[in-house]
């Protein structure tokens, strides 16, 4: 059993991310050397913020997962000060810049995990370390690329799942250390099936953690596959003429990308929910393939009066 000595990237304004950087941080038997904040920095008075704000949107909309956002109100510099870990924080294109490199090799890392940051790393930083591990959000070769979830719930699949790899050269292709699914239920949303699948994600952990002391090569993943870019996305959740789709496609874009901006006179309407019925008087309406009409009910998360009050 080799000891492993970590290297952490964290999306630190994702939840998603510090819950499973928290479950790694609190296991037993490794040791935390260096961790990289990316994304923009929250503090704790800005987690609150972004708390209050969830839960009033699910005051808003039932539908919502009621999930804890954070699990403690540590930042990442201050975990890192526990863990008398180096600490860094990365702004967009600091992979390679000569300085992040040699402050790495000090570090004398032996694994590197990444947390949800969506910066794509290169060769010469690869090679610093044995071995580095990516946390993707969809089962791989199938689901590569960019809202993995939001698209396995699009495509009517019966699971949704999430994969532990290795990173190489190109986007989700290295091999697979763990991967696992969860079913979609009923009322599944992308929300709720984000946390279902990270916290099974954290129950993977120390079997992850030994694999890694045991430096398991993992498996080469099947052939095949398909990649999703944010081209894709852009093409699916962008409507800007609603008439060209039937009302049932809009609501099935709506639930599955949660947010789907739609043309009303000359502006893009980010609805977050339809009405159950259409309302003739309604802020916003939008007519649908076959003459029929779909009412927004909410906006950006918000009733429309409130949503257009604020734009």
């Amino acid at each position: 059993m080799k000891e492993v000595r970590l290297l952490i990237f964290v999306q630190q304004d994702s939840p998603y991310a510090l819950h499973l950087f928290s479950a790694i941080t609190s296991h037993r038997g490794i040791k935390v050397v260096g961790i990289v904040s990316c994304g923009k920095q929250v503090t704790v008075a800005g987690r609150l913020k972004i708390a209050a704000r969830m839960k009033l949107q699910r005051m808003m909309d039932p539908t919502l997962p009621d999930m804890p956002l954070f699990p403690r109100f540590e930042t990442p510099p201050q975990i890192a000060a526990r863990h008398d870990a180096h600490h860094r924080n990365l702004v967009d294109g600091d992979l390679k810049n000569p300085d992040l490199l040699r402050s790495i090799e000090g570090f004398n890392a032996t694994h590197l995990i990444n947390l949800y940051t969506l910066q794509k790393f290169p060769p010469t930083f690869l090679g610093r370390v044995e071995g580095a591990i990516n946390y993707h959000n969809g089962l791989l070769p199938w689901y590569r690329g960019l809202k993995a979830t939001h698209w396995s719930l699009y495509r009517r699949e019966p699971e949704s799942g999430f994969t532990w790899h290795f990173m190489d050269e190109n986007f989700d292709t290295g091999n697979i250390l763990l991967s696992d699914t969860v079913g979609i239920g009923q009322s599944d949303g992308v929300a709720s099936l984000e946390w279902k699948k990270t916290c099974l994600a954290v129950e993977q952990i120390p079997q992850l953690m030994r694999l890694l002391s045991e430096t398991a090569p993992g498996s080469a993943q099947p052939s095949g596959g398909m990649y999703f870019s944010r081209a894709d996305y852009q093409e699916i959740t962008h409507i800007p003429d609603t008439s060209l789709f039937s009302s049932d496609e809009l609501r099935w874009r709506q639930r599955c990308f949660t947010r789907v901006l739609l043309g009303h006179k000359g502006l893009a309407i980010p609805v977050t929910r339809f009405a159950k019925s259409d309302n003739p008087k309604a802020m916003f309406r939008f007519q649908c393939k076959g003459g029929n009409w779909l009412t927004a009910d909410r906006c950006d998360f918000l009733p429309p009066a409130i949503f257009n009050w604020r734009k």
